[in-house]
């Protein structure tokens, strides 16, 4: 291979590197994004097409439809010989690729591709005229993900020539590093508003005597909100309203909510972590400030910190994660006043999943803290 090659390949790879990093959070095969991999390898011809093996170049452009599905062309070129004059070869490649997520850590992605391209054979040799051919390719990779937006990528592919004077069987192998660009992706973890799941008995619902006309709101109601919103119909209007969503029929308190007795696990699903560390990320703050909030209110109730996580990793491993991160919100609450002796934690792992599926918006769902009243 000519030097002005590796030294451009050389050159080209960091400024990949320094462009994409851009944290480990997410670090994995996403849908919505499109793939740029510079590569570097070796090209093995059939023997029958008398040309020397010689180091391949090239560069790949994909597209991700979804976090296994995809789609990617390949230039490929190689410097060669043929009897001992110069040659060169030419490959281009359309494939269909699919990624196999979800079977190993996150961080790792395993893909099988297929598809079909051209081979062009140039040579110096006198009386050689340019040769090319319809290929049929098929191959297998795998890319380790070292930050959210990059990948090392190794590429294994078995290229079917259909030359003129027979079918000639050809290996490419290649490494490379692969940035990942998103457009219209959505992020790993679902932000959604706190949830209640009591599971509690129907009683008659405490009520509140209704105003008329108004005259005496309290302070952060208006008079029409005091009289007429009550969208759960416990008797506390919706601007009072701390569980605007309980059960008909559910015995409230004042606030709103269940006795805390009767109130099951409750779920913040927008605690969030960074990819593989128990770090509390900055938007989980304000939901982890009204736990706060609550609990220095009702000074009776004790809660389970309960950790869970998803179903990529080792069960092992991801029991172990769900450890740090409750320890990590029990950290934090304890810091802003709740007494330590009020807390537990407890780490599940990926045992109580409450999505089934594999999709990127499952393990989202399943990657959460919960709290439970003991």
């Amino acid at each position: 291979m000519k030097i002005r090659h590796f030294m451009g390949m050389a050159a080209l790879m960091p400024v990949v590197f320094l462009l994409s990093v851009t944290g480990i959070a997410g670090a994995q095969n996403r849908g919505g994004t499109v793939n740029v991999t510079p590569y570097l390898g070796a090209y093995v011809p059939d023997s029958s097409l008398d040309i020397d093996s010689g180091i391949a170049w090239g560069l790949g452009v994909g597209l991700n439809f979804s976090e296994k599905a995809g789609v990617e062309f390949t230039f490929n070129a190689a410097d060669s010989e043929m009897d001992g004059d110069d040659a060169q070869v030419f490959l281009y490649r359309l494939d269909l690729v699919h990624h196999l997520t979800g079977r190993l850590p996150e961080r790792i992605v395993p893909y099988v591709s297929a598809g079909l391209g051209m081979q062009t054979i140039n040579s110096d040799r006198r009386g050689f005229d340019k040769d090319s051919d319809i290929l049929f390719d098929t191959g297998v990779g795998l890319k380790y993900f070292i930050t959210r937006d990059l990948a090392l990528r190794g590429d294994l592919r078995y290229l079917l020539d259909f030359a003129n004077d027979g079918l000639c069987h050809n290996f490419l192998a290649g490494a490379g590093l692969t940035l990942q660009m998103g457009f219209g992706e959505r992020p790993s973890e679902i932000a959604v508003p706190v949830e209640l799941m009591p599971p509690v008995t129907a009683q008659a619902p405490v009520v509140i005597e209704e105003k008329a006309p108004c005259p005496d709101a309290p302070p952060g109601c208006t008079e029409r909100d005091w009289c007429q919103k009550d969208a759960d119909a416990d008797g506390v209007p919706d601007c009072l309203d701390k569980c605007p969503d309980t059960p008909k029929g559910t015995t409230v308190e004042a606030s709103g909510c269940p006795p805390a007795s009767q109130q099951g696990a409750i779920i913040f699903r927008n605690i969030l972590f960074a990819f593989n560390k128990a770090d509390l990320m900055a938007e989980s703050l304000p939901v982890l400030d009204q736990v706060v909030e609550y609990l220095l209110a009702n000074p009776g109730v004790n809660m389970e910190i309960q950790g869970h996580t998803d179903n990529v990793g080792t069960p092992g491993y991801n029991l172990r994660l769900s450890e740090r991160r409750a320890a990590s919100v029990q950290q934090y609450l304890t810091g802003r006043g709740v007494p330590a002796e009020r807390l537990r934690t407890k780490g599940f792992g990926l045992t109580r999943p409450i999505a089934p599926g594999n999709t990127d918006e499952d393990r989202a769902r399943n990657r959460r803290v919960e709290f439970s009243p003991f």
